[in-house]
């Protein structure tokens, strides 16, 4: 099963070198959990529960949705034109990532932007409130376990006579 949470990670590093290949470094891309220190503006990339569902033989489905948590530089204070700006560009730079060498397209894609959500708006330590975007996708994809047993042995034949 290392196999599969390798995926994920590759799925995570997708997402992550997507980003940075569009926006060129300008804006800081996380894959870990950050408590302090957040360099705004950055994308958060987080993988969530994740489902593999098993298929005949030695197939499984992996189920793997991610969100791409977007925090803006702006604050909760005025134009929110560069969240809905972000909104549209997620749509169109993570609608399809190269995970493996395999481009994998994204499913089930949704933004949630806080438009004055408590649930969407995170308050910082100094009591400023933080405006953010969620985009999630699935990218979901089938994988193949090898068999850990062999599946034949050897076979010796023995012949009599000529040929």
């Amino acid at each position: 099963m290392d196999k599969y949470v390798s995926i994920i990670k590759q799925t995570a590093d997708a997402i992550s070198e997507r980003l940075y290949d569009v926006f060129g470094g300008t804006v800081k891309v996380y894959t870990e959990q950050v408590r302090q220190g957040l360099s705004k503006p950055c994308f958060i990339v987080t993988a969530l529960n994740s489902e593999l569902k098993r298929q005949q033989a030695n197939r499984w489905f992996l189920v793997n949705p991610f969100r791409v948590t977007y925090h803006s530089d702006e604050g909760d204070g005025g134009d929110r034109a560069d969240i809905y700006e972000m909104q549209m560009r997620l749509y169109d730079y993570l609608s399809e990532v190269v995970i493996d060498g395999a481009a994998v397209r994204g499913t089930k894609t949704c933004c949630k932007v806080n438009n004055g959500n408590t649930d969407a708006i995170t308050v910082l330590q100094d009591g400023t409130a933080d405006c953010r975007l969620e985009f999630e996708a699935n990218y979901d994809m089938y994988l193949t376990k090898a068999p850990e047993r062999e599946i034949m042995g050897k076979l010796e034949v023995k012949l009599k006579g000529e040929f």
